[in-house]
C-alpha cells in the first residue's frame, strides 16, 4: 500500500517539475516582449506629451489668429462706410 502514496508522490513532483520548467520557459520568452512593450509605452508617453505641446502651441496660434481677424473684419467695415461715404460725396 505505501507504493501506491510513493508513485502518487513521484507523479506529483514530475507534474511539478514540469510545471516549473514549463513557467522558466515561456518566462524566458516573454521577458524581451514585455521589454519591448514597456520601451514602446515609453516612446508613446513622449510622442504624446510632445503631441500636446504642439496642440497647444497651434491653439494659442488660433487664438491670436482669431484676435487678428476680429480686428481686420473691423477694419473692413470702417473702409466699406468710408468707401460708401466717398461714394455718396461723389454722387451730389
Amino acid at each position: 500500500m505505501i507504493w501506491v502514496y510513493v508513485i502518487i508522490g513521484v507523479g506529483a513532483a514530475v507534474i511539478l517539475a514540469w510545471v516549473i520548467i514549463d513557467y522558466l520557459n515561456q518566462a524566458s520568452i516573454l521577458r524581451p516582449m514585455v521589454g519591448e512593450t514597456q520601451t514602446g509605452i515609453g516612446q508613446s508617453e513622449e510622442d504624446f506629451k510632445a503631441e500636446e505641446s504642439t496642440i497647444d502651441m497651434v491653439e494659442k496660434e488660433i487664438g491670436n489668429l482669431k484676435t487678428e481677424v476680429a480686428g481686420l473684419e473691423g477694419n473692413i467695415g470702417k473702409t466699406s462706410r468710408k468707401i460708401e461715404e466717398l461714394k455718396l460725396k461723389k454722387q451730389r
